[in-house]
């Protein structure tokens, strides 16, 4: 009698749960008609000059991987603006103390151009300050 009485109090919560349910497709669909951003063709004008780069723009995506380059393809059906950038790089880095890098190593590395250790800014690895790379290549200039 008790298992009776207990499928009869189950019973209806599973009904209900059938209504929150939805079907793969329908989740699909849904997903695929969302409206992202439309990424334009820009085409290169080419030109026979010869022009002088007068500055650099070096966009680094902080915590940015793979997946998530990878995520946002799949979002957009293939089409980012960084697809479009001409020049694009990726590399694979770590401090010099450790295996993960934190945002103030990793800045400090892309800046002076060396490793250094986690938490430390502007400084090599013994802690000595440096000037950013960007400094010392307009002095070349």
């Amino acid at each position: 009698m008790k298992k009776i009485i207990f499928l009869i109090c189950v019973l209806p919560l599973f009904a209900q749960a059938q209504e929150y349910i939805k079907p793969v497709e329908a989740d699909k669909t849904r997903f695929e008609n969302q409206a992202f951003y439309e990424v334009k063709n820009y085409t290169k004008k080419q030109s026979n000059k010869k022009q002088v780069v007068k500055n650099i723009i070096f966009m680094v995506g902080d915590g940015m991987g793979t997946s998530q380059v990878y995520a946002g393809l799949v979002a957009n059906k293939g089409n980012l603006y960084l697809k479009t950038m001409p020049v694009a790089g990726f590399n694979k880095t770590n401090s010099a103390d450790d295996l993960i890098t934190d945002s103030a190593a990793g800045a400090t590395a892309f800046a002076i151009g060396e490793k250094t250790n986690n938490g430390a800014i502007g400084v090599d690895v013994n802690g000595i300050p440096k000037k950013p790379s960007s400094r010392r290549l307009r002095k070349k200039a």
